[in-house]
C-alpha cells in the first residue's frame, strides 16, 4: 500500500486522479467520516477534527482494517493528511495501529508554497479550511506534517518522498510516477 499525504489544499486528490486507472485510490478521511458518521459522532466531514483525541484514534484504526480488507489486483494508494490541526493540538493522522494495518510501503507528501496554496483554498467553496489562509498556520502544518511523516516512515519501514506539486495541474504526473515505479 502507498499513503500519500499533504495539507489541505495541496492537490493530492487532484493529483491521484492521474493514478486512477492504475490503483485503487481510497480518500482515508472519507472511510473515517462513514464510520463516524454510522456511529452518530458526527454530521459534517469538517468536524471530525473537533472529535476527542481517544475517538480519533479509534475511527483511524477501523478505517485502516476496512481499507486493509479492500485489496484487490490493483495496488492502492491512501489519500490522507499526515497531521490534524485540531483545536487541542495536532493529532497524528494515522495512529501507530493503523500505520501497522496499512503498512505503507512508501509515504509522499505533496506540498505547494504558501500563496498557491492560498489561492487554491480561496477557489474550493466546498470545504471549510479558512484557517489555512495565514501564511504561519500552514507552514507550523507543514512542519509537523513531515515530523509525523518521518516518524510514520521510520516505525514501518518505509520510503519517505516529497513532492512540490507547485504550478499547472498534473505538472507533478512524472515525479509522481517516478517515485511509484
Amino acid at each position: 500500500m502507498i499513503i500519500v499525504t499533504g495539507i489541505p489544499g495541496a492537490g493530492k486528490t487532484t493529483l491521484l486522479g492521474f493514478f486512477k486507472d492504475n490503483y485503487n485510490i481510497i480518500n482515508y478521511g472519507t472511510v473515517m467520516f462513514e464510520i463516524a458518521k454510522e456511529k452518530g459522532i458526527v454530521k459534517d466531514r469538517d468536524e471530525m477534527r473537533d472529535m476527542e483525541f481517544k475517538t480519533q484514534l479509534e475511527i483511524q484504526e477501523k478505517a485502516a482494517e476496512k481499507i486493509a480488507d479492500m485489496q484487490n489486483k490493483k495496488r492502492i494508494i491512501v489519500d490522507t493528511h499526515a497531521a490534524i490541526s485540531t483545536p487541542k493540538g495536532y493529532y497524528p493522522g494515522l495512529s501507530k495501529k493503523a500505520l501497522e494495518i496499512i503498512n505503507p510501503e512508501i509515504i509522499i507528501f505533496i506540498f505547494v508554497p504558501f500563496e498557491e496554496l492560498k489561492e487554491r483554498i480561496k477557489g474550493d467553496q466546498t470545504r471549510q479550511r479558512e484557517e489555512f489562509l495565514k501564511e504561519k498556520r500552514v507552514n507550523e502544518l507543514i512542519e509537523i506534517s513531515k515530523m509525523f511523516l518521518a516518524t510514520y516512515a521510520a516505525e514501518c519501514s518505509s520510503r519517505l518522498a516529497i513532492i512540490d506539486n507547485s504550478g499547472p495541474i498534473g505538472s507533478a504526473v512524472p515525479d509522481m510516477k517516478k517515485i511509484l515505479e
